[in-house]
């Protein structure tokens, strides 16, 4: 005779939800969230004016008008590096964004750890090691 166990049940947490710890910390910060979301969302954007002279410069070659396709081929390059160096921007300010929303939520677990009253081994789930990571 074999006994069948059950899988233990996942309860969901009365914590809040991902989303509106999210917001919670984009509004601590919100001029730097708005520069990281602003970048990215012209890094993607881009890619339509280069399409767009992209477009100039084939059909100026087509006509056989090749005089201002070298100043159309400069504007599309422009445009190009541009972007890659608005890429290299938006990737080191989303890292310190990400890095501070960490270190907040970080910090504030401690502080509420530290500084409740009574002893921390009742508010901590097991031990101080795995709470902490």
């Amino acid at each position: 005779m074999t006994s069948t166990t059950t899988p233990p049940t996942v309860e969901p947490s009365d914590g809040p939800s991902a989303l509106r710890v999210a917001f919670t910390l984009a509004r601590r910060e919100p001029l730097a969230y708005l520069i990281a979301w602003t970048t990215w969302v012209a890094f993607y954007t881009l890619p339509i004016p280069a399409g767009l002279l992209l477009k100039a410069v084939l059909d100026r070659v087509v006509e056989d008008d090749a005089s201002p396709v070298v100043g159309l081929l400069v504007a599309l390059a422009a445009v190009e590096i541009g972007r890659w160096l608005l890429l290299a921007f938006a990737v080191v300010q989303w890292h310190g964004c990400w890095v501070f929303w960490h270190t907040l939520l970080r910090v504030n677990m401690l502080r509420s750890l530290l500084r409740a009253p009574g002893p921390a081994a009742g508010r901590l789930p097991s031990s101080s090691g795995e709470a902490v990571s």
